[in-house]
């Protein structure tokens, strides 16, 4: 009898050890991860030039003493793309740069003009529309069925015609966003990049913010 007991008891540390073992793996799953950058929030009622506008005109926003779309406004503005930015019926995907994009080192003042410290005018203005217009996707792309498949890039055109206005989209494992990133049609002097922020609805579609640029090839 107490040779029963003592297998029982044994049979039962096992199970538990087994037990354990599997909750560990099961919360190393990275698809359980959460995260925090990702957001669902209600589509603001405006267009996402609205939107930008908005955020600009709020001080408490600010960041390092400048609304943090400053050089996307203005670039928006020495084009004349406004429209872009603007019309409710569309459905389209906006990556919003936000200054660091522009102004920080290896970002597009230092890669397209020669110096992260030259104002937004040494961009041409034809260089600039190219910039804005592969930052805009023709179709709606957040974390849905426009991309079945986890960590697996997705071709998308821009706004920009032709293959060089092709950009890849990959949905990881955490959910979170890249574009441009480990796809193998792309050529070698393409950029990519991580999405910081996602998921704001507006009436003419959906943006993701990000802190730098992404690229088929250079500007």
């Amino acid at each position: 009898m107490k040779n029963i007991t003592n297998k029982i008891k044994t049979l039962a540390l096992f199970a538990g050890l087994a037990w354990m073992a599997l909750a560990c793996d099961m919360n190393l799953q990275p698809q359980f991860d959460y995260n925090a950058e990702i957001v669902d929030a209600p589509p603001f009622d405006m267009t996402v030039l609205e939107w930008m506008r908005s955020v600009n005109q709020d001080p408490a926003l600010e960041v390092n003493g400048l609304p943090e779309f400053s050089y996307l406004l203005e670039a928006i503005d020495r084009t004349g793309l406004e429209e872009l930015y603007n019309k409710p019926e569309d459905n389209r995907t906006f990556f919003l740069l936000k200054n660091q994009a522009w102004k920080s080192s290896g970002q597009l003042l230092a890669h397209v003009a020669g110096s992260a410290n030259f104002p937004l005018d040494s961009i041409s203005t034809e260089k600039l529309e190219h910039i804005l217009k592969y930052h805009i996707v023709d179709a709606y792309v957040d974390q849905g069925p426009g991309l079945p498949s986890l960590d697996k890039n997705f071709k998308f055109q821009t706004l920009v015609p032709g293959d060089t206005g092709v950009v890849y989209i990959k949905r990881g494992w955490t959910f979170d966003l890249s574009v441009n990133r480990g796809a193998e049609a792309l050529p070698s002097n393409a950029k990519g990049i991580a999405v910081e922020l996602h998921n704001y609805k507006f009436t003419n579609g959906i943006a993701h913010q990000v802190t730098g640029y992404f690229r088929y090839r250079p500007f």
